[in-house]
């Protein structure tokens, strides 16, 4: 498969958006997963990133619009950093590849 670079930032905010990223093997910019995803995330192609960024809800912890597990098993380098805020309901992040941050 050929790289797929997405230069600039990309987000995530639906099931429609992981879609759209899924055959994206970089992304230059940030990475951001916002509160409207909810389930499961997995994009298995990408492995460099900028920074990333998962934003959870303000709301309850027992949202239904949360994201519970984060699948990224062949990143391998993020750049700049790794930044998970209010990720109440987030049980799994698979982050196996990861070699660098930074």
């Amino acid at each position: 498969m050929a790289d797929v670079v997405l230069e600039g930032d990309a987000a995530i905010a639906s099931s429609s958006d992981v879609e759209a990223l899924a055959d994206v093997t970089e992304i230059t910019g940030k990475l951001s997963i916002v509160s409207l995803h909810s389930g499961s995330l997995r994009l298995p192609n990408l492995r460099k990133v900028g920074s990333l960024e998962l934003n959870g809800s303000a709301g309850p912890p027992d949202s239904p619009n949360q994201t519970t597990l984060l699948e990224l098993p062949n990143l391998t380098q993020v750049s700049d950093q790794i930044w998970i805020y209010l990720g109440w309901n987030l049980v799994e992040i698979d982050l196996h590849s990861l070699q660098s941050v930074g």
